[in-house]
């Protein structure tokens, strides 16, 4: 399958809007929510608490997400994932709104939108190969479009949501994002088609579910040094995307469009460093080569920064 007959798929387009509109709607809550639970309560430490609830419920369901994509298929657990995550989204604003948030009841939500996350990125991937089939160039190929599709919404995202928290507020924009999952639940529904069935004697086979994940993690010599380094280098990424709410707010007059763009410069740097990566640096440096010498740079910045 060539390059041209990749982007003419029919239900790979599908798969890729919905998953633009949707990321791009994540996007927007990756500042619309911090900035809501900062502005609300004027705590960075409650805000704080909010993003550990968000990310603690996609680590803890990272795992399981394989065995449920596993038993309900990828894009049943998609849609599912896209069904449950537009309600919860719009209770934030709702309950605000009636005066029945309380920061409990936040940080419960962020955890369960956190874990439906997990099963959902995980069904992303596997779906790919089960539209294109198990061609590894075509599959490269596929999964490079829609990284750079995903680099893209960070592009899109904060920005949007820093002129919309200006003219409709915060919780409105949390609606927006509710609405996109909406969107993406009816593309992948009208226009991405069911698989077939998978033979019963596959079906049934036991795989050993999660110990066996955990028991692989652990004895493989790589993962065993490559785990607990990109734990501590996402916790790190973290801590600086929650930190840019409270820099805007502190010193830059509270302007939600300055987030944004702060939020959209990271994101004009990934789809810069994604296009080099693929077009010039994969084919040239090993993976993890490329790895070690990239990692050390990104922390220049973050330096110049607190100079």
């Amino acid at each position: 399958m060539s390059r041209s007959e990749i982007l003419k798929h029919r239900p790979l387009r599908a798969l890729l809007v919905a998953e633009v509109i949707s990321t791009t709607g994540a996007q927007m809550t990756w500042l619309a929510l911090p900035w809501f639970v900062l502005t609300t309560t004027g705590s960075p430490g409650q805000m704080t608490l909010v993003i550990i609830a968000e990310l603690l419920g996609l680590a803890v369901a990272g795992l399981p997400a394989g065995s449920f994509v596993q038993r309900f298929g990828a894009r049943r657990s998609m849609l599912i994932a896209d069904l449950a995550r537009a309600p919860l989204m719009l209770l934030v604003p709702v309950l605000h709104w009636t005066g029945h948030l309380s920061l409990a009841a936040l940080i419960v939500l962020a955890a369960l939108l956190g874990a439906l996350a997990a099963p959902y990125f995980t069904a992303q991937k596997v779906l790919v190969p089960e539209l294109l089939g198990e061609d590894e160039r075509v599959i490269s190929q596929a999964n490079a479009l829609f990284q750079g599709a995903i680099r893209a919404t960070m592009l899109l995202g904060p920005p949007a949501a820093g002129v919309l928290i200006g003219l409709i507020g915060a919780a409105n924009v949390l609606v927006v994002d509710g609405l996109t999952y909406l969107v993406s639940f009816a593309l992948v529904a009208l226009f991405v088609p069911k698989p077939d069935p998978i033979p019963q004697d596959e079906a049934e086979q036991d795989t050993g579910g999660i110990l066996v994940g955990l028991r692989f993690l652990v004895s493989d010599r790589l993962l065993r040094i490559w785990v607990p380094l990109f734990v501590a280098g996402d916790a790190a990424w973290q801590a600086f995307f929650a930190a840019v709410p409270v820099l805007t707010i502190e010193r830059f007059g509270a302007d939600a469009k300055i987030a944004g763009a702060l939020f959209a410069g990271f994101g004009a740097g990934a789809l810069i460093g994604n296009f080099l990566s693929f077009r010039f640096f994969s084919q040239k440096v090993d993976g993890l080569r490329l790895i070690a010498m990239s990692v050390p740079l990104q922390a220049i910045p973050l330096w110049v920064l607190t100079l």
